[in-house]
């Protein structure tokens, strides 16, 4: 197996899932919004892997690059369905690309200051919050749906 085909499988899997968490409204938002952020990490490095080359295992922050290096890539556009209109995706992944950020800035990196899925942080007002109970009200639910169909459409077409 090759690292793009182990990324392209845990991807698969991540999203899978989230889908499953998805529907099970009792389960707290950390989990959804984790597996999610997961799924989408692992797409992105598939997509920017060109053959069996590793990338640094070590970095999460490859979503929002792998969205803005889309537009030049049109072999996936095409299969997207917007092969007739480049100008038109261009301004899809523009308008997607905010939200991929919320996603891709869950990532718990350095200090304790930092929103995110998997660890208590302290707040802007030093208060300490946790994932299971905290609601998420940054990351509107009906944009993680929007913006997961977008992944489902993506990880469509990695076969």
């Amino acid at each position: 197996m090759t690292w793009k085909e182990a990324f392209r499988q845990q991807a698969i899997s991540d999203y899978e899932v989230f889908i499953h968490l998805k529907a099970q409204p009792q389960i707290p938002m950390c989990h959804r919004l984790h597996y999610l952020q997961m799924a989408t990490e692992k797409l992105a490095k598939f997509f920017m892997l060109t053959g069996n080359e590793s990338l640094d295992e070590k970095s999460h922050l490859v979503l929002v690059s792998f969205l803005r290096m889309l537009p030049s890539r049109p072999e996936i556009r095409d299969r997207l369905k917007f092969s007739n209109n480049p100008k038109q995706f261009k301004s899809y992944i523009d308008k997607i690309i905010p939200w991929a950020e919320r996603i891709q800035n869950l990532v718990p990196v350095g200090g304790i200051e930092r929103l995110n899925p998997e660890y208590p942080w302290l707040n802007g007002r030093s208060e300490v919050e946790c994932p299971a109970i905290y609601s998420y009200p940054e990351i509107p639910w009906h944009e993680v749906i929007r913006f997961s169909t977008f992944i489902q459409n993506l990880i469509r077409i990695t076969n």
